[in-house]
């Protein structure tokens, strides 16, 4: 009488298998990183048009001008982000306002100001919208403050070429320029992903230090940064070019 043969899996088959779906995983996985970046590049090139029209909207009821960088004109007393773009944004109703009350309940997708390829967070765990997203260029907007000397702002009809003039980026303060970004240093004061700040001895004890550096050596889309020029359409530069490029600072 003949033997009946056994149709399950034998042990050669299951380490095939086995071997098939890791070689499958190695494939995939990178694959699976390099579209949730793309997703998120999209997302932030979204925000940087949306936070535009929020800008531009400003500048036409302002007299043409931004709102400054950061302006030390007006009471901060109740405002948590600070006194600057973000909260002159948020306080005029041109974007959602930023305050402890918002903060815990809204989530960092549901903000314009927040990059969706910056991980950096407070030890609370949660996002900050002054630290570790979009910087302003305050050589066009200016800034006020009571203890340095002001930087003068630009009204959008004396900017020249705005196509090729730097309004927002990816950064890792709220407002900066270039001359900041020569120097790099924590808190905030980062291009994300240029070479030369891993010569800078990030500290690494809270949880903002370390997410703050991963953000300044490892970079965003790609060490790749998205830059919103005055005219409303993005760019996207390697950290290194746009550093060296004193053209798009200036208006």
């Amino acid at each position: 009488m003949k033997a009946s043969r056994s149709t399950g899996f034998s042990m050669v088959d299951m380490l095939i298998t086995i071997a098939i779906i890791g070689v499958l995983s190695a494939l995939l996985f990178p694959l699976i990183g390099h579209i949730s970046q793309r997703a998120k590049g999209a997302k932030c090139i979204q925000n940087l048009r949306q936070l535009h029209i929020a800008l531009y909207t400003y500048a036409t009821e302002h007299e043409g001008y931004f709102p400054k960088g950061k302006d030390g004109a007006f009471d901060n007393s109740d405002n948590w982000v600070g006194a600057n773009w973000i909260s002159s944004l948020g306080n005029g109703g041109y974007i959602p306002p930023y305050n402890k009350e918002s903060i815990n309940t809204l989530t960092p997708n549901q903000f314009l100001i927040y990059c969706p390829g910056s991980g950096v967070r407070f030890d609370n765990g949660k996002s900050q919208p002054h630290l570790g997203h979009y910087g302003i260029n305050t050589a066009i907007v200016g800034r006020l403050t009571e203890d340095s000397k002001p930087r003068p702002s630009t009204p959008l009809l004396k900017i020249q070429f705005p196509s090729q003039k730097l309004l927002l980026f990816d950064s890792g303060y709220n407002e900066l320029t270039q001359t900041h970004l020569h120097s790099p240093s924590a808190p905030g004061n980062y291009l994300p992903g240029l070479s030369t700040n891993r010569k800078v001895n990030w500290p690494s004890g809270t949880l903002r230090e370390l997410t703050s550096k991963k953000d300044a050596l490892e970079g965003r889309h790609g060490k790749r940064v998205n830059l919103l020029m005055v005219d409303g359409h993005v760019e996207n530069w390697s950290p290194e070019d746009f550093l060296e490029n004193p053209t798009v600072w200036t208006p």
